[in-house]
């Protein structure tokens, strides 16, 4: 009966990751001066990052992705994804493409440069199908 109840436990287990869990993962950030990042978050392979930046009062700054391949140390602008938001900017969403393998990705206002004022909300996330 314990061996029963120990291969029935395992198919189950392993059917279990063969669908999929479903559950989505992100991370949110008030963006209110530069230097301010989300936490970040894992993406596997071939999972989608969809990212939502909210202005919440009249923001002019610019916004980056970053990301961290395996085995690195230090982040890297992730190809050439920046938003620059102004007083009049309006919500925006977008999806990246895949990840080519389990990479690392954080979103925020980078350098002193990058941020002049006002804040917005940004939402970094994925889905795991």
């Amino acid at each position: 009966m314990k061996k029963r109840m120990v291969v029935l436990f395992a198919t189950l287990l392993l059917l279990a990751g063969s669908f999929g869990t479903g559950l989505a993962e992100y991370v949110t950030e008030t963006i209110d001066s530069n230097g301010t990042w989300t936490e970040s978050i894992m993406c596997p392979k071939g999972d989608s990052v969809n990212i939502s930046i909210n202005p919440d009062t009249s923001p002019v700054m610019t916004i980056t992705l970053q990301c961290k391949m395996p085995g690195e140390t230090t982040w890297g602008d992730h190809n050439t994804d920046t938003w620059i938001l102004t007083a009049a900017s309006t919500d925006q969403e977008y999806i990246t493409e895949p990840a080519p393998e389990y990479v690392h990705y954080r979103i925020g206002c980078d350098a002193v440069a990058d941020y002049t004022s006002g804040n917005c909300t940004v939402r970094l996330g994925r889905d795991n199908y």
